[in-house]
């Protein structure tokens, strides 16, 4: 299995700041603040500073820092409704998990930040007939078209990207 160069950076950070990475990634980005258990939110506090540290950097090196979070399947499969539903029953009592929870914190985290963020889960959402069926986990050919369309979009409103 290859791993990339952001992992590579995040394991050694995570080794530097005595952290470990998370093992469900279903439960830690949908669990609420008030309902995260101790490593969860000690994981979100390693992540939100490698991410500002990450920002200054770049920001140091006049590179510019635009940032996207893709939701997972189960988020765009189920409307906030059926999520409500779907989050009431027994097994999911003890802990409150909220649909878009990662990347709400995320959109917060770059709004600070005053850098730029695109929520595919809202983008999505407005369009989940096409964006579904997701293949194997992964985004279909209109997702990838759309997702392309509304980073386009957004790097020419920030002024990083010409157009003839």
């Amino acid at each position: 299995m290859r791993t990339s160069i952001i992992s590579t950076i995040m394991r050694e950070k995570m080794f530097e700041y005595n952290a470990t990475l998370p093992a469900s990634r279903f439960s830690n980005i949908h669990a609420r603040e008030e309902d995260q258990l101790s490593w969860v939110k000690e994981g979100w506090r390693i992540t939100e500073l490698l991410i500002a540290e990450l920002s200054d950097d770049l920001h140091k090196r006049n590179i510019d820092f635009v940032a996207y979070s893709i939701p997972p399947r189960i988020e765009i499969e189920n409307t906030e409704d059926m999520w409500d539903s779907y989050m009431s029953e027994p097994s999911y009592s003890s802990i409150k998990l909220e649909r878009g929870y990662g990347t709400k914190r995320l959109q917060s985290l770059f709004a600070k930040l005053d850098r730029p963020f695109v929520s595919f889960l809202d983008v999505f959402d407005a369009r989940r007939d096409e964006v579904l069926p997701y293949w194997q986990g992964h985004l279909n050919p209109n997702g990838h078209r759309i997702g392309a369309q509304t980073l386009f979009a957004l790097l020419r409103e920030h002024e990083l990207v010409r157009v003839k």
